[in-house]
């Protein structure tokens, strides 16, 4: 896990460089690599633990990601149920 942080740090820090930014329903602008990494560490085969670190990471660095974020996934599940 300790290597699984460290790298989950780097992809951060690379991500949150990218230029071309994806408007989430909120307003939020969140730079596409994060988004595509949200997207993989997502995947079912990511353990949850994997998945705790990742967001651990993003809410030190960057809180108002997480909150757009789960705003827009709460929003998404909404418009999926009505």
């Amino acid at each position: 896990m300790d290597r699984a942080e460290e790298k989950f740090r780097i992809a951060y820090e690379w991500g949150s460089k990218s230029r071309r930014k994806i408007e989430l329903k909120s307003g939020y602008k969140i730079p596409d690599a994060l988004l595509n990494a949200v997207a993989r560490i997502h995947m079912d085969q990511v353990p949850k633990e994997a998945r705790a670190m990742w967001w651990e990471i993003v809410s030190e660095n960057d809180p108002d990601l997480v909150t757009a974020f789960v705003a827009h996934v709460t929003a998404a599940q909404e418009e999926d149920t009505l």
